[in-house]
Protein backbone atom coordinates (compact mmCIF):
# COMPACT_ATOMS: atom_id res chain seq x y z
CA UNK A 1 0.00 0.00 0.00
CA UNK A 2 3.12 2.56 0.67
CA UNK A 3 4.44 2.01 -2.54
CA UNK A 4 0.96 2.31 -3.99
CA UNK A 5 1.14 5.70 -2.23
CA UNK A 6 3.81 7.02 -3.51
CA UNK A 7 3.56 6.01 -7.33
CA UNK A 8 -0.26 8.03 -6.92
CA UNK A 9 1.96 10.89 -5.57
CA UNK A 10 4.44 10.52 -8.16
CA UNK A 11 1.55 10.83 -10.81
CA UNK A 12 -0.36 14.10 -9.19
CA UNK A 13 2.84 15.42 -8.70
CA UNK A 14 3.67 15.31 -12.72
CA UNK A 15 0.16 16.98 -13.19
CA UNK A 16 1.27 20.12 -11.56
CA UNK A 17 2.72 21.62 -14.69
CA UNK A 18 0.13 24.45 -15.12
CA UNK A 19 -0.57 25.19 -10.99
CA UNK A 20 2.75 26.33 -9.71
CA UNK A 21 1.41 29.57 -8.57
CA UNK A 22 -1.34 27.69 -6.53
CA UNK A 23 0.72 24.43 -5.33
CA UNK A 24 3.52 27.15 -4.05
CA UNK A 25 0.77 28.82 -2.26
CA UNK A 26 -1.11 25.91 -0.28
CA UNK A 27 2.68 24.76 0.55
CA UNK A 28 3.55 28.56 2.01
CA UNK A 29 0.10 27.99 3.95
CA UNK A 30 1.19 24.37 5.03
CA UNK A 31 4.27 26.17 6.78
CA UNK A 32 2.45 28.41 8.05
CA UNK A 33 0.24 25.76 9.90
CA UNK A 34 3.60 23.92 11.10
CA UNK A 35 5.02 27.14 12.27
CA UNK A 36 2.30 28.62 14.20
CA UNK A 37 1.67 24.68 15.28
CA UNK A 38 4.71 24.67 16.64
CA UNK A 39 4.58 28.43 18.64
CA UNK A 40 2.15 26.98 20.80
CA UNK A 41 3.59 24.45 21.76
CA UNK A 42 6.71 26.33 22.22
CA UNK A 43 5.19 28.82 24.17
CA UNK A 44 2.20 26.67 26.19
CA UNK A 45 1.99 23.35 25.53
CA UNK A 46 1.58 20.69 22.30
CA UNK A 47 -2.08 21.09 21.85
CA UNK A 48 -2.09 17.17 21.33
CA UNK A 49 -0.15 15.36 23.68
CA UNK A 50 2.71 13.18 23.25
CA UNK A 51 4.58 10.07 25.04
CA UNK A 52 7.82 12.28 23.78
CA UNK A 53 10.38 12.81 26.86
CA UNK A 54 12.67 15.28 24.86
CA UNK A 55 11.82 19.15 25.17
CA UNK A 56 12.79 19.35 20.80
CA UNK A 57 9.41 20.49 19.14
CA UNK A 58 7.47 18.23 17.37
CA UNK A 59 5.20 20.04 15.45
CA UNK A 60 1.60 18.86 14.25
CA UNK A 61 4.06 15.52 13.45
CA UNK A 62 4.83 14.81 17.49
CA UNK A 63 8.17 13.76 15.98
CA UNK A 64 10.42 16.26 15.77
CA UNK A 65 12.10 14.05 12.47
CA UNK A 66 9.29 14.57 10.96
CA UNK A 67 9.08 17.84 11.16
CA UNK A 68 12.42 18.80 10.43
CA UNK A 69 11.96 16.92 7.26
CA UNK A 70 9.15 18.49 6.55
CA UNK A 71 10.04 21.71 6.62
CA UNK A 72 13.03 20.84 4.42
CA UNK A 73 10.08 21.00 1.72
CA UNK A 74 7.55 23.75 3.23
CA UNK A 75 10.32 26.47 4.21
CA UNK A 76 12.00 26.87 0.79
CA UNK A 77 8.91 27.59 -1.26
CA UNK A 78 7.61 29.74 1.58
CA UNK A 79 10.65 31.61 1.36
CA UNK A 80 10.31 31.82 -3.04
CA UNK A 81 6.63 32.90 -2.11
CA UNK A 82 7.56 36.00 0.16
CA UNK A 83 10.38 36.81 -2.27
CA UNK A 84 8.10 36.78 -5.65
CA UNK A 85 7.78 39.78 -6.95
CA UNK A 86 4.94 38.57 -9.43
CA UNK A 87 3.22 37.49 -5.93
CA UNK A 88 -0.01 39.89 -4.59
CA UNK A 89 1.54 41.52 -1.23
CA UNK A 90 -1.11 39.11 1.18
CA UNK A 91 0.32 36.46 -0.10
CA UNK A 92 4.12 37.67 0.11
CA UNK A 93 3.00 38.54 3.81
CA UNK A 94 1.63 35.42 4.45
CA UNK A 95 4.56 33.88 2.76
CA UNK A 96 6.89 36.02 5.19
CA UNK A 97 5.14 34.96 8.35
CA UNK A 98 5.01 31.61 7.62
CA UNK A 99 8.93 31.58 6.73
CA UNK A 100 9.57 33.15 10.33
CA UNK A 101 7.68 31.06 12.83
CA UNK A 102 8.58 27.58 10.50
CA UNK A 103 12.24 28.92 10.76
CA UNK A 104 11.51 28.80 14.42
CA UNK A 105 10.17 25.56 14.41
CA UNK A 106 13.37 24.70 12.51
CA UNK A 107 15.41 25.19 14.91
CA UNK A 108 13.13 24.30 17.86
CA UNK A 109 13.42 20.53 16.21
CA UNK A 110 16.71 20.41 16.94
CA UNK A 111 16.97 17.89 14.03
CA UNK A 112 20.68 17.68 12.64
CA UNK A 113 19.82 16.69 9.31
CA UNK A 114 17.70 19.29 8.61
CA UNK A 115 19.79 21.59 9.68
CA UNK A 116 22.37 20.26 7.41
CA UNK A 117 20.17 19.78 3.94
CA UNK A 118 18.85 23.96 4.94
CA UNK A 119 22.09 25.00 4.71
CA UNK A 120 22.79 23.30 1.92
CA UNK A 121 19.91 25.41 0.40
CA UNK A 122 21.53 28.12 1.07
CA UNK A 123 24.93 26.84 -0.52
CA UNK A 124 22.90 26.27 -3.57
CA UNK A 125 20.89 29.26 -3.83
CA UNK A 126 23.92 31.89 -3.04
CA UNK A 127 25.55 30.15 -5.84
CA UNK A 128 22.81 29.55 -8.44
CA UNK A 129 21.02 32.80 -7.34
CA UNK A 130 23.29 35.39 -6.42
CA UNK A 131 20.94 37.03 -4.15
CA UNK A 132 21.65 40.64 -3.41
CA UNK A 133 22.76 41.66 -0.24
CA UNK A 134 19.69 42.65 1.48
CA UNK A 135 18.29 39.62 1.26
CA UNK A 136 21.17 37.79 2.33
CA UNK A 137 21.01 40.01 5.84
CA UNK A 138 17.41 39.56 6.31
CA UNK A 139 17.55 35.72 5.60
CA UNK A 140 20.28 35.97 8.61
CA UNK A 141 18.44 38.14 10.72
CA UNK A 142 15.58 35.96 10.41
CA UNK A 143 18.11 33.36 11.76
CA UNK A 144 18.64 35.42 14.80
CA UNK A 145 15.26 36.10 15.42
CA UNK A 146 14.42 32.18 15.24
CA UNK A 147 17.15 31.66 17.52
CA UNK A 148 16.03 34.25 20.23
CA UNK A 149 12.80 32.43 20.55
CA UNK A 150 14.20 29.20 21.39
CA UNK A 151 16.97 30.45 23.18
CA UNK A 152 15.00 29.02 26.46
CA UNK A 153 15.18 25.68 25.17
CA UNK A 154 18.10 25.74 22.65
CA UNK A 155 20.19 23.54 25.52
CA UNK A 156 17.50 20.78 25.54
CA UNK A 157 16.86 21.84 21.86
CA UNK A 158 20.79 20.21 20.98
CA UNK A 159 21.12 17.84 23.72
CA UNK A 160 22.40 14.33 22.63
CA UNK A 161 23.23 12.94 25.81
CA UNK A 162 20.33 10.27 26.00
CA UNK A 163 21.06 6.59 25.80
CA UNK A 164 20.94 5.69 21.97
CA UNK A 165 21.49 9.44 19.73
CA UNK A 166 25.08 9.42 21.51
CA UNK A 167 26.54 7.39 18.20
CA UNK A 168 25.59 7.01 15.19
CA UNK A 169 28.23 4.29 14.42
CA UNK A 170 27.12 2.10 16.96
CA UNK A 171 23.12 2.22 15.12
CA UNK A 172 24.85 2.07 11.89
CA UNK A 173 26.36 -1.57 13.02
CA UNK A 174 23.26 -2.89 14.57
CA UNK A 175 21.48 -1.99 11.61
CA UNK A 176 24.02 -3.94 9.18
CA UNK A 177 23.69 -6.76 10.97
CA UNK A 178 19.85 -6.83 10.78
CA UNK A 179 20.13 -6.09 7.18
CA UNK A 180 22.36 -9.24 6.98
CA UNK A 181 19.54 -11.56 8.89
CA UNK A 182 16.93 -10.21 6.32
CA UNK A 183 19.05 -9.07 3.21
CA UNK A 184 16.57 -9.28 0.42
CA UNK A 185 12.68 -8.83 1.82
CA UNK A 186 13.97 -7.12 4.80
CA UNK A 187 11.75 -6.56 8.16
CA UNK A 188 9.04 -4.52 6.75
CA UNK A 189 7.30 -1.02 7.35
CA UNK A 190 7.72 0.02 11.01
CA UNK A 191 9.25 -3.86 11.65
CA UNK A 192 12.90 -2.19 12.40
CA UNK A 193 12.12 -2.33 16.59
CA UNK A 194 11.05 -5.71 16.39
CA UNK A 195 13.90 -6.93 14.68
CA UNK A 196 16.72 -4.44 16.03
CA UNK A 197 17.27 -7.16 19.72
CA UNK A 198 19.03 -9.53 16.25
CA UNK A 199 21.59 -7.40 15.24
CA UNK A 200 22.66 -5.85 19.44
CA UNK A 201 26.01 -7.36 20.58
CA UNK A 202 27.31 -7.52 24.04
CA UNK A 203 29.50 -4.26 22.98
CA UNK A 204 25.74 -2.53 22.55
CA UNK A 205 24.20 -3.60 25.20
CA UNK A 206 27.40 -2.55 27.43
CA UNK A 207 27.37 0.96 26.25
CA UNK A 208 23.72 1.96 26.12
CA UNK A 209 21.77 -0.82 28.00
CA UNK A 210 18.85 -2.79 27.23
CA UNK A 211 16.21 0.10 27.98
CA UNK A 212 17.52 1.85 24.65
CA UNK A 213 15.08 0.42 21.47
CA UNK A 214 15.66 3.02 18.66
CA UNK A 215 12.68 2.58 15.77
CA UNK A 216 15.09 3.26 12.84
CA UNK A 217 19.02 3.21 12.13
CA UNK A 218 19.49 7.26 11.44
CA UNK A 219 20.80 6.40 8.07
CA UNK A 220 18.17 6.34 4.97
CA UNK A 221 20.08 3.74 2.83
CA UNK A 222 20.15 1.19 6.11
CA UNK A 223 16.24 2.38 7.35
CA UNK A 224 15.60 1.25 3.73
CA UNK A 225 17.60 -1.75 3.31
CA UNK A 226 16.34 -2.86 6.29
CA UNK A 227 12.50 -2.39 6.14
CA UNK A 228 12.44 -3.70 2.68
CA UNK A 229 15.77 -5.26 1.79
CA UNK A 230 18.67 -4.54 -0.26
CA UNK A 231 16.99 -4.39 -3.38
CA UNK A 232 14.58 -2.01 -2.20
CA UNK A 233 17.95 0.35 -1.09
CA UNK A 234 19.12 -0.24 -4.41
CA UNK A 235 16.55 0.99 -6.03
CA UNK A 236 15.92 3.63 -3.24
CA UNK A 237 19.72 4.91 -4.41
CA UNK A 238 19.16 5.08 -7.79
CA UNK A 239 16.44 7.55 -6.92
CA UNK A 240 18.46 9.91 -5.36
CA UNK A 241 21.20 9.53 -7.86
CA UNK A 242 18.50 10.26 -11.10
CA UNK A 243 17.22 13.38 -8.31
CA UNK A 244 20.41 14.71 -7.75
CA UNK A 245 21.32 14.61 -11.46
CA UNK A 246 17.89 16.37 -12.48
CA UNK A 247 18.64 18.87 -9.96
CA UNK A 248 22.23 19.71 -11.02
CA UNK A 249 20.87 19.96 -14.42
CA UNK A 250 18.05 22.62 -13.38
CA UNK A 251 20.51 24.91 -11.75
CA UNK A 252 20.95 26.02 -14.82
CA UNK A 253 18.25 26.43 -16.43
CA UNK A 254 16.61 28.60 -14.48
Amino acid sequence: MTWALVGACAWAGARLGGGLRWFSRSVALAALWCGAYSLVELWWRAPVATTSVTSRLGGPFGSAAYLGAALCLLLPVAVAVAADRRESMPWRVLGGVASLTALVALVGAGTRAAWVAMVAVGIVVLVARRPPIRAVLLVVGAVVVALLAIAPRLGDVTDRSGGGGASRSAEWRVALRVIGERPVVGAGPEGYRIVFADGVDADYERTYGRDVLPDRAHSALLDVAAIGGVPAAAMYGALLAAVAWAAWKALGDG
